[in-house]
């Protein structure tokens, strides 16, 4: 829902453009997108404004991981906010939505090797943005000379 909200915000702020939305379809956020009236789409062409639906098979690990290592975003864009489990290894003015506990906080196999390639993909100039004090603290703990942007929940 914080993507959406972010989204709509993107949409009503008139202020806002040259912004290119990149999502996979099959995910929450596509059906989400898919509400949105095409008029309103329409209306986005003159702010530069636009929506790219990637096949669902972007989101399988390997060739997700593959994408996130490779791809150079500062071909298409000078800055990126990356909302996702993994920052791209080349984004170098990339602010990434980190909230995916699992990542700092469980213990499986699984989740500890999307860990290791977590740790791969971040860069130097990479900015951390958080929501909560336990994600900053624990991102810290691995990554303490990064920058961190929060938007706290306060208990």
């Amino acid at each position: 829902m914080v993507v959406f909200s972010l989204i709509k915000a993107i949409i009503v702020d008139q202020h806002i453009d040259s912004i290119l939305i990149v999502y996979s379809s099959g995910s929450s956020l596509a059906s989400l997108i898919d509400l949105i009236p095409d008029n309103v789409f329409s209306s986005l062409d003159h702010r530069n404004i636009h929506f790219k639906c990637l096949p669902a098979i972007v989101r399988s690990y390997p060739l997700h991981f593959l994408l996130k290592l490779l791809l150079i975003p500062s071909f298409f864009s000078r800055s990126l906010l990356t909302i996702d489990d993994f920052p791209f290894l080349f984004g170098h003015n990339q602010i990434l939505y980190c909230h995916q506990a699992n990542l700092l906080f469980n213990c499986s196999y699984l989740w500890r090797l999307k860990f290791l390639i977590f740790r791969i993909l971040v860069n130097k100039s990479l900015v951390f943005f958080t929501q909560t004090e336990h994600m900053k603290s624990g991102l810290k703990l691995f990554f303490p000379r990064h920058r961190f942007i929060s938007f706290l929940h306060l208990p």
